[in-house]
C-alpha cells in the first residue's frame, strides 16, 4: 500500500512538472515578438495582395492574389492567372519598390503612380519620377533617390509588366536574314530544303539542324525593356538588322544596337550578354 502511494505521488509530481513546462513553452511562444520590418524596407513584399499601377502615359495595370502562395492574377477586366515569368516580374518590382534608400527629401509629384494593398487591408500609395521614389501616404511620406534597379523599373514605362519572353518566330519562318557591319547571312527554305548564303557562297544544310536551331532560339528572354519616350537622351544606333519572312508572305524587321533590340515604336528589349544575335547564328557561319 505504501509503495502504491509513493508511486502515485511521484507520478503526480512528474505530471505537475510536465504541465508547468508545457505551459511555460506555450506562454513563451504566444508572447514571442513578431518579426519586425527590416530597416532597409518600406514594407514586406510577400504581404502584398493587390497592386494598382499607372504609367507616365496613363496606361493602367491591376494585379491581385489571395496570398503569397498563389499566383498573381490580372484583376482588371477578365480575371485570369498570369504566366509564371510575369508573376516573377511583379514580385521583383515589389522587391525593388520596397527598398529604402536614404532620408526623404522635398515633396515631388510622381509621374508613374501606384497603390499597394496588404493582406491586413492596409494600403499605401506612391509613385516614381526619373530620379525619385515617392510615397504620398503612409508613415514614410516623402521622396527618396532611386536606386539603379528602381530607375530601370521606371524607365520601362508602358512595358513595365510585359512578358520578358520574346518569340520572334510565332509563325513558320521561311527566310531569316541577319546583317552586321556590311556582312549578311541568309537562311532560306525552298520546298523541303534549307540553304545558307554567306559571303557570296551558298550551301544546303540539314533541315534537322535548322529545326533544332529554331527550337532553341525562337524564344529569347530579355532582361528588361526600355520605353524610349522616357529617355530623351537615348540615341538608338542600328548596327545590325534582323529580318524574318514567314510562309504567309508577311515579315518582321528589327534593328539591333549591341544588347538592345528595337521591337516596336518606343519599345526596346535589352538582351543578356549570352543571347546576342551574332552568337545565335554562329552554327551557320562556317
Amino acid at each position: 500500500m505504501k509503495l502504491m502511494r509513493r508511486l502515485f505521488a511521484k507520478s503526480t509530481i512528474v505530471a505537475i512538472l510536465f504541465v508547468a513546462v508545457l505551459s511555460a513553452l506555450i506562454f513563451a511562444f504566444r508572447n514571442e515578438p513578431k518579426p519586425s520590418l527590416k530597416e532597409d524596407l518600406f514594407f514586406h513584399p510577400d504581404s502584398v495582395t493587390s497592386i494598382y499601377w499607372t504609367t507616365p502615359k496613363g496606361k493602367e495595370f491591376e494585379f491581385s492574389r489571395k496570398n503569397r502562395s498563389v499566383p498573381w492574377q490580372i484583376a482588371r477586366g477578365e480575371t485570369k492567372a498570369l504566366p509564371q515569368d510575369q508573376g516573377r516580374k511583379i514580385q521583383e518590382i515589389l522587391n525593388q519598390v520596397a527598398l529604402k534608400t536614404s532620408l526623404p527629401g522635398d515633396k515631388k509629384t510622381p509621374e508613374a503612380k501606384f497603390k499597394i494593398i496588404f493582406s491586413d487591408g492596409q494600403e499605401i500609395a506612391g509613385g516614381m519620377t526619373k530620379r525619385h521614389l515617392i510615397w504620398t501616404t503612409g508613415r514614410n511620406q516623402g521622396s527618396y533617390p532611386l536606386t539603379e534597379s528602381q530607375e530601370k523599373i521606371f524607365l520601362q514605362g508602358e512595358f513595365v509588366f510585359d512578358s520578358l519572353a520574346w518569340n520572334w518566330c510565332e509563325k513558320r519562318p521561311q527566310k531569316i536574314s541577319y546583317s552586321l557591319r556590311g556582312e549578311q547571312l541568309e537562311i532560306e527554305r525552298k520546298k523541303l530544303e534549307w540553304t545558307v548564303q554567306y559571303r557570296g557562297k551558298s550551301r544546303t544544310i540539314d533541315p534537322t539542324l535548322v529545326e533544332r536551331w529554331l527550337g532553341a532560339n525562337c524564344e529569347i528572354r530579355f532582361t528588361r525593356y526600355i520605353d524610349e519616350s522616357l529617355q530623351s537622351t537615348m540615341s538608338f544606333l542600328s548596327f545590325a538588322k534582323f529580318r524574318v519572312g514567314f510562309e504567309d508572305g508577311t515579315f518582321k524587321s528589327y534593328s539591333i544596337d549591341g544588347e538592345n533590340v528595337q521591337l516596336h515604336a518606343n519599345q526596346v528589349g535589352v538582351l543578356s550578354p549570352e543571347k546576342q544575335p551574332q552568337s545565335m547564328f554562329k552554327d551557320f557561319v562556317l
